[in-house]
């Protein structure tokens, strides 16, 4: 397995003090939401970074230049020059899309392409070596050090929570992550893929099992999501028909070069035939309008949990998120409404202005920020929803494990007691 190549220490330390007993099972559920933040301390590619790259690149730099050129997109990032290459490609090829195709009698794209003096080919291929270029930027995160930070601030919430971790990242340190707990502690993970699919050993997603877990399975202690992708998703072709209008799904390789090895055959697929449509099966989501990408497996599945899951439990643990996200910003509105005087809610932000903190930008409710008395980084909401954030964000020198139970059991009453 991948995971184990990525943290092969993780195996190692069963016996150690980071592995306690198991404790009696948790009858709650903790829902956490892991943005940028919550991989940047372990070198991840953050949006300047990949920005940069862009604008190195022949295609995308011009035309991220073109839209910095203009007042209204002067601030223009990575994502808004790979929605261009992707809104492009689906109006000059014969992309089955609906939107496309009632749009392309009324655009000229000639102009555009030959403004930028690209062919479709060459826009096509550029999108799909995007991606690639996007993925490479994450290659240089040491997983073998990195799941420790994020373990020791999630392991004693095991302690008396199940828990469904949803990372918006492509990387791997929510994985390794969620791994290392559940080797340390015994409890078992879930992700939905678990059906090999061909001689690389690729796992196909489960609805069935995702969506209707067995209580003979045993406990669900330890989901994960990649509500926007991973780096070890890949295409597969399908003879399964699909509700979308490609015969092509994602699968989870297990390792880096098989997946990368299924992203060429797609690049080189796409650019032969420009009549090729994925229909919207990408194995990292990026780019603007992300909800039109989103009614594909896992995708469709994993947002379905996630709404689930904020509707279902008050408990909340929020990390790095930067809020820029509509479709996640509506379900962490949603759940002020749902859960009011219930919800009870962790937030670690860089940010130390409450006005940027994620509840107070999206929550349905007035908010009233106070220093937590004795602590020169933490603010509590005594109005709207109760909430406990923490600022100066996750670093690599920071440690949570002790003090975050501490500052927890006070806002909240003893909430990681039975």
């Amino acid at each position: 397995m991948a995971l184990s190549e990525l943290a092969p220490s993780i195996p190692t330390l069963r016996n150690t003090d980071l592995a306690p007993p198991n404790i009696p099972v948790p009858t709650r559920r903790l829902t956490v939401l892991l943005g940028a933040g919550a991989s940047a301390f372990a070198g991840a590619a953050s949006t300047s970074d990949l920005t940069a790259m862009v604008a190195g690149r022949n295609v995308s730099g011009s035309i991220l230049a073109a839209l910095r050129s203009r007042e209204e997109t002067i601030s223009a990032n990575f994502e808004d020059a790979l929605f261009v290459l992707e809104e492009i490609d689906a109006l000059a090829g014969n992309s089955s899309k609906r939107a496309a195709s009632m749009l392309r009698p009324f655009i000229e794209l000639t102009g555009v392409l030959d403004a930028l003096g690209l062919s479709h080919a060459e826009i096509r291929r550029e999108r799909f070596e995007l991606m690639e270029a996007i993925a490479t930027s994450f290659r240089s995160i040491n997983y073998d050090t990195a799941w420790r930070k994020l373990y020791s601030l999630l392991r004693p919430l095991l302690n008396v929570f199940n828990i469904d971790v949803f990372t918006l990242n492509y990387d791997q340190v929510a994985d390794v992550t969620i791994y290392g707990l559940s080797m340390l502690s015994g409890k078992g993970w879930f992700d939905g893929f678990g059906r090999p699919i061909d001689m690389d050993s690729n796992l196909g997603f489960r609805a069935d099992q995702y969506a209707h877990w067995d209580p003979t399975w045993g406990p669900k202690h330890l989901t994960l999501a990649h509500l926007h992708g991973s780096l070890l998703f890949g295409y597969h072709a399908s003879d399964r028909r699909m509700a979308h209008s490609t015969a092509y799904e994602i699968v989870q390789a297990q390792t880096y070069e098989i997946a990368r090895r299924s992203w060429a055959w797609a690049t080189e697929a796409a650019t032969e035939d420009p009549t090729l449509d994925f229909g919207g099966v990408v194995p990292i989501v990026s780019g603007l309008r992300k909800t039109g990408k989103l009614n594909v497996q896992p995708y469709a599945n994993y947002f379905a949990e996630f709404a689930h899951a904020i509707s279902a439990s008050p408990y909340l643990l929020i990390v790095g998120y930067g809020a820029g996200d509509e479709h996640v910003n509506f379900w962490l509105r949603e759940y002020t409404l749902i859960h009011g005087e219930q919800a009870r809610v962790v937030e670690i932000t860089r940010s130390a202005d409450p006005a940027r903190f994620t509840m107070q930008r999206f929550g349905a409710y007035p908010f009233e920020w106070s220093s937590l008395p004795g602590s020169n980084d933490a603010l509590v909401s005594r109005a709207g929803v109760r909430c406990l954030t923490i600022t100066g964000g996750v670093t690599p020198d920071r440690v949570f494990e002790g003090r975050l139970e501490e500052l927890i059991n006070t806002q909240y009453g003893g909430a990681l007691r039975y």
